[in-house]
């Protein structure tokens, strides 16, 4: 199951993301369910990445997309919890 949320510029940066994405993980018992969650995330938003991280995703593939014309370093990340 692939999951994903954006979140707009003026609730960037005050821990929303992490929580809202923590609520999500413990609402749904991921922990205790056979249930393997993923997300992408482009390579460059380094502030995201390591906001996943924390939560417990880990990179497990990296592939090459085409974003606007342009050639972006896009990453799957799996919940490892």
């Amino acid at each position: 199951m692939y999951i994903g949320m954006d979140l707009y510029s003026d609730q960037r940066n005050q821990g929303k993301g992490f929580k809202l994405y923590q609520c999500m993980l413990n609402h749904v018992g991921v922990k205790f369910l056979d249930i393997e969650l993923k997300l992408e995330v482009l390579g460059h938003n380094d502030r995201a990445i390591k906001v996943y991280e924390k939560i417990g995703f880990k990179i497990t593939k990296q592939q090459e997309i085409i974003v606007n014309g342009r050639r972006v370093n896009n990453l799957i990340m799996d919940y490892l919890g």
